[in-house]
């Protein structure tokens, strides 16, 4: 005879896992803190030997090491505050995993960002102990984000990955969710905590880009762009005081993009 899952017999096996995790011993909060080492070491080693084998500049030069280490550790750590809030609304979607997708690809390139975002997602799941349903939240909001800012032209654009970031977090939630017959209350929520995320994590990014530019020194993109514009003063200046040097600069500029 089959039985129907329902909100009510679904329930049982939560409340059995959450005695069990009420009655666990400390050798096995020991094994715990092991097994999570364990994963965090072995996603270390496969970002060490990707940047290794496909990325040996970055590899070799350490601002940008601690530019990739300083957001897998700030996401860490916020995935480590997430458990100690005890709290009845899931800010583990509040884990701004955008945040660090958007920062790499504008820093570095998507594919770097890609790779780096997916261990990040394992990363905070292992902190979290195994909540893999995070980590499919996280990359799914993530990796849109990281499409959103691919040709990336303006600072400005980086506030149209709330977008992306939305229609992420929505499809994973509800896809999530309903296969787990969740209260409509309880997606709600989880939605709206989505939304903040993806309100929030284009703003973080804005400053933190701004903040990694001026201590490591680093010029991305935007900052070439922005000195291009032909409304920046030295620019005005040269055009007025000598416009044929001026005229040749941008000639010898176009040519040198068009052969790079």
């Amino acid at each position: 005879k089959q039985y129907p899952v329902n909100r009510f017999t679904k329930m049982k096996p939560e409340s059995y896992k959450k005695g069990r995790v009420e009655r666990i011993g400390v050798q096995d909060m020991l094994l715990q803190q092991i097994g999570k080492l364990f994963t965090i070491i072995i996603l270390m080693i496969v970002l060490t030997l990707f940047l290794y084998y496909i990325r040996p500049l970055i590899f070799r030069d350490n601002f940008m090491l601690i530019i990739i280490s300083s957001l897998i550790l700030m996401e860490g750590f916020i995935a480590y505050l997430s458990l100690r809030i005890d709290v009845n609304a899931p800010i583990e979607l509040l884990i701004f995993v955008p945040v660090a997708s958007i920062l790499l690809t504008i820093i570095f390139d998507s594919r770097l960002s890609f790779y780096t975002v997916t261990v990040i997602c394992f990363f905070v799941a292992a902190i979290r102990g195994g909540d893999y349903a995070i980590a499919l939240l996280s990359f799914c909001g993530s990796v849109l984000a990281i499409f959103s800012e691919r040709d990336i032209k303006n600072r400005s654009q980086i506030f149209r990955s709330f977008f992306f970031i939305l229609f992420g977090y929505t499809l994973s939630i509800l896809a999530i969710n309903l296969v787990r017959i969740e209260d409509a209350q309880k997606i709600l929520m989880k939605l709206l905590f989505g939304g903040i995320n993806a309100i929030m994590s284009p703003i973080i990014a804005y400053g933190l880009l701004i903040f990694y530019e001026r201590v490591f020194k680093v010029t991305t993109d935007l900052t070439l762009l922005e000195l291009s514009d032909f409304n920046h003063p030295l620019l005005k200046e040269l055009s007025s005081k000598a416009p044929g040097t001026f005229h040749h600069s941008i000639i010898m500029g176009n040519l040198s993009e068009a052969a790079a």
